[in-house]
């Protein structure tokens, strides 16, 4: 079993496409900085697991650029709802690999609430 964990900065970009008072799309563009955080590989049987050491194709440090939309909905005042499907497009994340597929889609949901 190989684990990999990273820690994701992005830097986003907004542009409202429409608006109303209770709804809202938006178009984002961006790219992220990725530092890998964890980097094992595992051997496990049905009583015994075992470290065996890390991949050494991953690199510490990679990038991708990002795209997608946010839609939010006004609940109240104060607080909306937002779904916001995106792609990214991973550069340099491993080396030596034959079969990669360099890209992520994902859908990420949450509430905003404003404390005005």
């Amino acid at each position: 079993q190989q684990q990999s964990q990273y820690i994701e900065i992005p830097v986003e970009a907004e542009v409202a496409l429409f608006q109303t008072n209770s709804i809202g799309i938006s178009a984002t563009a961006g790219g992220s900085t990725w530092l890998l955080s964890k980097n094992k590989i595992y051997a496990h049987t049905d009583d015994y697991t075992e470290e065996l050491g890390k991949a050494d194709n991953l690199n510490n440090t990679s990038f991708s650029a990002n795209a997608g939309l946010k839609f939010d909905m006004k609940i109240s005042e104060n607080v909306q709802i937002n779904v916001e499907p995106g792609f990214k497009y991973l550069i340099n994340p491993v080396n030596d690999i034959e079969r990669y597929n360099p890209y992520t889609v994902g859908v990420n949901a949450g509430i905003t609430v404003s404390l005005k």
